[in-house]
């Protein structure tokens, strides 16, 4: 559910899908959970822990077709650790990809 009451440009909306990720850097891929998806940013969670002000290149490909499949560049701007070795990340989308 959207919270009319958040003072922000794009709202929100709540997404449960497999993210695939790799360091805007590097090959290697990884997996993340997202979390909720905005038209400018994304927060998602994974076991890796990543550097504020990281690059990643995300692939969201969701089983419903709740929101289309994207590929973007994303830039770290805040981490939270939680338990169990979890990181949940709010990222902004920097670039979409063909």
């Amino acid at each position: 559910m959207v919270d009319s009451s958040e003072q922000r440009d794009y709202r929100r909306m709540q997404i449960d899908c497999d993210i695939l990720w790799r360091p805007d850097d590097g090959d290697e891929l990884f997996h993340a959970q997202a979390i909720n998806l905005s038209a400018t940013g994304l927060a998602m969670t994974c076991d890796q822990e990543l550097p504020v002000g990281g690059r990643l290149e995300i692939n969201i490909n969701p089983a419903y077709r709740v929101v289309p499949p994207m590929n973007a560049i994303v830039e770290i701007l805040r981490v939270i650790k939680h338990a169990e070795d979890k990181f949940e990340y709010a990222c902004e989308i920097r670039e979409f990809l063909d």
